[in-house]
């Protein structure tokens, strides 16, 4: 699942709850990936070519999208695990390119082998 759910806002800390409900008791894995990059690449990003003409609903308006990353916060999953041992917590920088990203991702989640 992909999601961003902010700081401060109940509606959000439930869904992680009930995603944390899921694992409690079994030895079942939770990634919690917190991914980042510079203000000014999501902006770049959100206002892209590529993705103005995609037929997928992604959040175009730079304008609005500047607001959102200056208004909200990242929920912290460490505030509301209760201890749990099985949520794996991580985060990920997203500067550069999205194959990379992807490539460090799968890395954290023991999907891919590290590569010197």
């Amino acid at each position: 699942m992909t999601a961003c759910l902010a700081r401060g806002n109940e509606r959000d800390a439930g869904c992680f709850r009930e995603h944390l409900d899921l694992v409690r008791g079994t030895e079942v894995r939770l990634y919690w990936v917190s991914a980042f990059c510079d203000r000014e690449r999501v902006v770049e990003r959100g206002r892209s070519e590529e993705r103005v003409r995609s037929g997928k609903t992604k959040l175009t308006d730079a304008v609005v999208l500047e607001r959102l990353v200056k208004t909200h916060r990242l929920l912290e999953p460490g505030e509301l695990s209760g201890g749990l041992t099985n949520v794996v917590i991580g985060s990920l920088d997203t500067n550069g390119e999205v194959d990379d990203s992807a490539r460090r991702l799968m890395e954290m989640v023991g999907l891919a082998t590290r590569t010197c």
